[in-house]
């Protein structure tokens, strides 16, 4: 949180496969003196990236769309129930753009389509700083003398609850909840955790894999027809995500019963 007075400092992480990119942006980045950016972060590999991120958790990370190991949407996925307060830039070529409306969807503030001028770069970040600016003032508003106002919200999280309940079968993504309540994507899944102890990807899946271990005890449903109504559209996936939760696949807790 931001001290009134006290200037705020932003890190800026940069992950893309190709080395010249990087550091042509860290350059360009370093060169905006006026941005308060004090750290800029170079990762080539995707994954290590993630590690790292996951750790200091970076104000800002500008990332490609398309790289080895993790995509961009891939790392976002990874981080963004850990990282709540970090910011995605998207980088991407004149074909990516299906990919950056996914990215959009899990919360990315913008692109930018490469090669990045500097002028475009600076107002991409300029932009991505005044809202992290904003949601720091409306933290420190929310807190102000020490009233914790956060008690006003819990029924927006109950909403927000029921809807995943509702919802749960479709391909629903925390931008859709958060929208559907008039949050910001951040506040909310700061707020969602807070309220109900865990991230809402793994709410989500608490909902999918109890509404799945009730379907399996219905002979007539095939594994693979349970697996499309609690919202997977891969029974390879479902059948992981089911043996992560319970300890075994869906055929051997059938069996079981």
């Amino acid at each position: 949180m931001r001290n009134e007075g006290v200037e705020t400092l932003y890190t800026v992480m940069i992950v893309d496969d190709e080395k010249l990119i990087c550091e042509g942006l860290a350059s360009k980045i370093n060169r905006i003196k006026e941005l308060n950016i004090s750290k800029v972060i170079m990762q080539t590999n995707s994954i290590e990236a993630k590690n790292l991120a996951l750790t200091i958790k970076p104000d800002i990370i500008i990332t490609d769309i398309k790289m080895p190991g993790l995509s961009g949407i891939e790392l976002m996925e990874a981080i963004i129930d850990d990282c709540p307060d970090t910011k995605f830039l998207v980088l991407s070529g004149h074909n990516d753009f299906p990919y950056v409306r996914k990215s959009f969807r899990l919360g990315a503030i913008d692109y930018l389509l490469k090669p990045v001028s500097t002028k475009e770069l600076k107002e991409r970040l300029s932009d991505t700083i005044k809202k992290l600016e904003q949601e720091r003032d409306s933290h420190m508003i929310i807190f102000k003398d020490g009233q914790d106002q956060s008690n006003s919200y819990p029924s927006q999280i109950e909403v927000a609850q029921q809807f995943i309940i509702d919802n749960f079968s479709k391909d629903i993504s925390m931008a859709d909840v958060a929208d559907n309540i008039n949050m910001s994507y951040s506040y909310f899944s700061k707020l969602f955790k807070e309220e109900t102890g865990m991230t809402f990807s793994k709410y989500l899946t608490k909902i999918r894999m109890e509404k799945a271990k009730d379907l399996l005890q219905n002979p007539t449903y095939r594994v693979n027809e349970i697996a499309c109504m609690v919202g997977y559209d891969n029974l390879y996936h479902f059948s992981r995500a089911f043996k992560s939760y319970y300890g075994m696949s869906p055929n051997q807790f059938r069996k079981s019963k």
